[in-house]
């Protein structure tokens, strides 16, 4: 064997997962094997903010959170056939797989970008709900470049129009909180506060009036309308921007505030979703190779001779295993299929609860099927199948 092949071969047993321990023996009627997957909880993704903060922190291309799902979080999230694709490039998958190292490259980044806004938004959120508001504007500033960056590397975001909105309403936040105050009440401020409101009403039927603008323009909204020279002309320009600040401070910045925290909080809710989502989509990816590539090889029609124990008669049937998928065919599909190595567990419903449960084995380089079967009327017996018809299935994910 080339050494071409024997690499093949081997990556092939390694990312597919055909268990030899599994086609060692067969499969006991009514006990079908639960994949390790299903029995796995959710990992503490927050907890892994605090570990990996920096190395998020530092994203700057798809490059990088490749690495850093590689490097720092498949491990840690117990993805690491993940990391076997990614590292073995595009002959990582067979053809007969259902699924290509892209839709794995991509599942990837989506895995990481998500996980990446989810820290950006708590930060976020924490930083406007914590007491001391002193702080704010550096440590939003801080988080509102993150934030672009992410937005500027993600493209196709899911939601992006809502993240867009976040962030100019940060953008606004941190605008006003940089502006120079004043050591003291200045006389003018409510002849400043008037003209302002005049022109530019706070509330219009008990909403905030500014929000879809300063959601739209960020600062520069927020600067024009504060700044505008043509509220009070004969204000110098050094005072205007002190009474922008006072204003900000004691108008805008208790509702902006509110806003800010909701809408952050409605980003970590929609990030956690797509990373759970990619997460388990991900851990279940040995087992639906598994499962693919098993039942990619039951397809095809197949003559059935069926031997009852209990009343010692035969019986011949025909018996089709369709492709899967949403544009497959399901003829004669079990409730049931379990594919395994060389070993086939099928569970079978007719109507009720009458059920018949096959445990078979293949042999013959795939084109016989044998083993037993037993069910909830009493009979059991033996199963001998032969494959009359092939077929080429298609689906990918």
């Amino acid at each position: 064997m080339s050494r071409h092949h024997f690499q093949s071969a081997f990556l092939a047993l390694c990312v597919v997962g055909i268990l030899s321990a599994w086609s060692s023996h067969r499969l006991d009627a009514g006990q079908p094997v639960q994949s390790p997957e299903s029995q796995s909880s959710l990992p503490d993704f927050q907890g892994l903010f605090h570990e990996i903060d920096s190395s998020l922190a530092a994203l700057t291309s798809p490059q990088d959170m490749g690495k850093v799902f590689v490097s720092l979080l498949a491990s840690r999230l117990g993805l690491n056939d993940t990391t076997l694709i990614l590292r073995s490039g595009e002959r990582a998958l067979p053809p007969t797989a259902g699924l290509s190292y892209r839709d794995v490259h991509t599942s990837v980044i989506r895995l990481v970008s998500g996980l990446n806004r989810w820290r950006l938004a708590l930060g976020l959120r924490s930083t406007v709900e914590a007491d001391h508001q002193s702080s704010w504007h550096e440590s939003l500033a801080t988080l509102l470049d993150q934030f672009r960056m992410q937005v500027s590397i993600d493209k196709s975001e899911p939601g992006k129009e809502a993240t867009l909105g976040l962030i100019a309403l940060t953008d606004a936040v941190v605008s006003g909180a940089a502006l120079p105050q004043a050591d003291h009440h200045l006389p003018l401020y409510d002849s400043y506060r008037q003209a302002v409101e005049t022109r530019h009403p706070l509330f219009v039927n008990g909403r905030l009036a500014w929000l879809p603008l300063l959601e739209e323009k960020g600062a520069e909204a927020l600067r024009t309308i504060l700044l505008d020279g043509d509220l009070e002309p004969s204000f110098p320009e050094d005072v205007r921007t002190h009474l922008a600040r006072q204003y900000f401070d004691d108008r805008l910045l208790p509702y902006l505030a509110v806003q800010l925290a909701s809408k952050a909080a409605a980003a970590e809710q929609e990030a956690s979703l797509a990373v759970v989502r990619e997460w388990a989509w991900q851990k279940g990816l040995r087992g639906r190779l598994r499962e693919t590539l098993g039942l990619k090889r039951l397809c095809g029609t197949w003559q059935w001779v069926v031997h009852d124990h209990r009343n010692h008669s035969d019986s011949k049937t025909i018996v089709t295993f369709g492709p899967t998928g949403p544009d497959g065919s399901e003829t004669n599909k079990p409730a049931e299929v379990v594919v395994m190595g060389d070993g086939v567990y099928l569970r079978w419903e007719y109507g009720g609860s009458q059920q018949q449960e096959d445990s078979l084995l293949f042999v013959g380089e795939g084109q016989r099927l044998e083993g037993s079967f037993v069910n909830t009327a009493g009979s059991w017996g033996n199963i001998t199948g032969k494959r009359l018809k092939s077929c080429k299935p298609e689906g990918t994910r």
